[in-house]
């Protein structure tokens, strides 16, 4: 993908172990967080609004009526993998809750390393800081 084209819809950030590389689409995104050592996609989590009137819609959260979304309001599954499950949904609705958008987040971290958990939470809300400048 070029990034001089797409620059509003591809993301890249690191940290000293990680790499979050990010894809907007008009209804969600994708996101890939992966060690540097180890670079490939792992455990899968899948999350989306419950309201059809966010997930389906056309108009991005700017320009709909702000709606009270919450941990209850969102569908989360993991769909490959099972490594760091719970990490990856929890970042995965963390992403949800603030997009209001379908999410499908990618997490390849060493199983129970909870230092790279926090670094990947960083990266994440750095992710989430840039889109919602835009």
């Amino acid at each position: 993908m070029n990034k001089s084209d797409d620059s509003d819809k591809y993301y890249e950030f690191s940290s000293d172990n990680l790499i979050l590389l990010g894809l907007l689409f008009d209804n969600g995104c994708f996101i890939a967080v992966t060690e540097k050592s180890n670079f490939k996609l792992g455990t899968t989590a899948v999350s989306l609004p419950m309201s059809p009137s966010l997930s389906t819609t056309k108009s991005p959260p700017s320009q709909m009526e702000r709606t009270s979304l919450d941990r209850r309001g969102i569908s989360t599954a993991t769909v490959i993998g099972s490594r760091n499950e719970i990490y990856t949904k929890a970042l995965s609705e963390k992403i949800t809750l603030a997009t209001e958008g379908l999410v499908y987040l990618s997490l390849n971290l060493q199983e129970e390393k909870e230092e790279l958990f926090h670094e990947a939470l960083k990266l994440v809300e750095e992710f989430l800081a840039k889109i919602s400048d835009k």
